[in-house]
């Protein structure tokens, strides 16, 4: 069953990637329509994606749940920040001209766009409410060190001050306000349909742009050794691990899966759309994200089935 749910996911990512691949090839797409496709995607769709999951009533258990699964997702992000910027430092790895592709691609998961509705399918959509706080901590870390890891900056204090001026972060703490206080359960629809609606758009305009961006790659993907070894780390190296970590701690068994699911899943895109934003190549990004979905088809719910067996 699970084979068979994760194969639809990445088959949809697949068929919204062509498209994108496309109408880049048609010149449907310029190169300044895709720059400015992936902003608006990362900043404005990304923020009621967010809203969007807060949208529901709060009771002290979900709010102790999610508190505790949040807590989890910490733990998750600064244990793999840290194996990665320990691997990555070895002697093999020193003169690795992408090692930020691969600290980035190590620690950041497609969890948005192919997590989320694994998880619905897997643990229906009651279990999304797991997926909220991943989410939520993965736009932080995403927008301080993913963020830093693509501006290359010498400078290795992260600017928290412009960190939480990000609207994607503003979303994750005032979404969080409102679903504790129950403010947000009672806005008009007026209001929450059309952060449904913009929020409906983030998975196929992302994989459109991520799909646009395969014309550029310039080398086979089977060859590229380098993609193969950063799909290893984020496919199984970094998810077998993550079954030790959540199989240790207090919280409740769906929550465990959801997280893994989120935490498991191939390479994220936005790889891609941060190397459009910030005038990098996406040759080698593109490559990694293709054979890292490709390799999920298998890597994922074998993941998810050994959770499973050990939770």
């Amino acid at each position: 069953m699970y084979f068979l749910i994760t194969f639809e996911q990445i088959l949809i990512m697949f068929v919204l990637m062509g498209i994108g691949y496309a109408f880049a090839k048609s010149k449907a797409f310029s190169k300044e329509t895709i720059k400015e496709l992936s902003r608006f995607v990362m900043y404005t769709v990304g923020s009621c994606v967010i809203i969007n999951a807060y949208n529901r009533t709060a009771t002290p258990e979900l709010v102790k749940t999610f508190l505790m699964t949040a807590l989890a997702g910490i733990i998750l992000f600064v244990i793999t920040i840290f194996l990665a910027s320990f691997i990555f430092k070895m002697p093999r790895y020193k003169n690795l001209e992408v090692i930020n592709d691969f600290k980035f691609g190590a620690t950041f998961s497609n969890c948005a766009f192919m997590g989320i509705p694994l998880i619905e399918a897997l643990l229906g959509p009651e279990g999304i409410f797991f997926s909220i706080p991943y989410l939520a901590l993965f736009n932080i870390f995403l927008w301080s060190y993913g963020v830093r890891l693509f501006e290359d900056s010498d400078d290795e204090k992260i600017d928290w001050k412009k960190v939480m001026a990000n609207p994607v972060i503003l979303s994750a703490i005032i979404g969080f306000i409102l679903f504790v206080t129950g403010i947000l359960n009672k806005f008009p629809e007026v209001i929450t349909k059309p952060i449904s609606y913009i929020a409906s758009m983030n998975t196929p305009l992302s994989m459109m742009i991520v799909g646009s961006n395969f014309i550029n790659i310039t080398e086979p993907i089977y060859k590229d050794k380098k993609s193969w070894k950063l799909s290893f780390f984020r496919n199984l190296f970094f998810p077998l691990i993550y079954v030790f970590i959540l199989y240790l701690l207090p919280i409740n068994n769906e929550a465990k899966i959801a997280l893994l699911a989120m935490s498991s899943a191939p390479i994220a895109g936005t790889s891609v759309l941060f190397s459009v934003m910030f005038n990098r190549s996406t040759d080698f990004p593109s490559r990694v994200l293709c054979l890292s979905t490709l390799l999920s088809i298998i890597t994922l719910p074998l993941i998810v089935m050994i959770g499973q067996s050990v939770f």
